[in-house]
């Protein structure tokens, strides 16, 4: 039988693949559009009160376990969040390629700011719909050219060169998943561990050892 450590490390690692993962197909051009009312915040909520959720069903009961749950779910969301942000020009990093388009369709204005960014539908020189949204701080008008940077297949969303952020690629969604995806895996399995029964005295012989070490020794009984 599987120790139930090691069950609850793989439940948690499959989670947090899963909730950065979510958040880069919705920042794609084939995820949720960016437009007015858009479901993309609320969506994303949505998934990551999945992990949180599972943990505490695994035995996250409350105290500093609980502490350590609501760090994760801060640190993973920031990550989805991030990781969405950039999906798209990273897919244009690997295989966008520049055309000529025109606008068909403002969508919207995001008026949060004094100088927000527009929202535009375009296509190709052929007259067909690309993919995905441009979000540009640059007005024009409908029938208007423009240059953006396309991904053939469609998972991009088009974008101005002048916007587009220059580096970003494959290998930074990978970074960004390390870095926010590690630290939320290894505080939601610290927030989870089994209860330890046999707790260990201090080195006083007074009381239970503190968390940190009970945590130490459910590793260690389970390898």
């Amino acid at each position: 039988m599987v120790p139930r450590i090691l069950f609850r490390i793989a439940v948690v690692c499959v989670l947090v693949a899963a909730t950065l993962t979510a958040g880069a197909w919705i920042g794609t051009a084939q995820g949720l559009d960016p437009g007015p009312g858009s479901l993309r915040f609320p969506v994303m909520l949505a998934v990551t009160a999945v992990p949180i959720t599972v943990v505490g069903l695994l035995g996250c009961t409350g105290g500093f376990r609980l502490v350590l749950a609501c760090v994760a779910w801060a640190v993973l969301s920031f990550g989805q969040l991030t990781i969405m942000m950039a999906a798209s020009d990273a897919v244009l990093g690997e295989r966008g390629r520049p055309v000529t388009a025109t606008v068909t369709q403002l969508v919207g204005h995001d008026l949060s700011e004094a100088d927000g960014d527009y929202l535009y539908r375009v296509a190709d020189r052929q007259g067909r719909p690309l993919a995905g949204l441009l979000r540009t701080p640059h007005q024009h008008g409908i029938g208007s050219a423009v240059t953006v940077l396309v991904d053939p297949a469609g998972w991009a969303h088009p974008t101005e060169p002048s916007t587009y952020a220059e580096g970003t690629n494959g290998v930074t969604l990978l970074v960004l998943a390390g870095m926010f995806g590690g630290p939320a895996t290894v505080l939601y399995v610290l927030s989870c561990l089994p209860a330890d029964r046999r707790r260990e005295d201090d080195r006083d012989g007074t009381g239970p050892a503190p968390w940190h070490q009970d945590a130490f020794n459910q590793v260690v009984r389970s390898a």
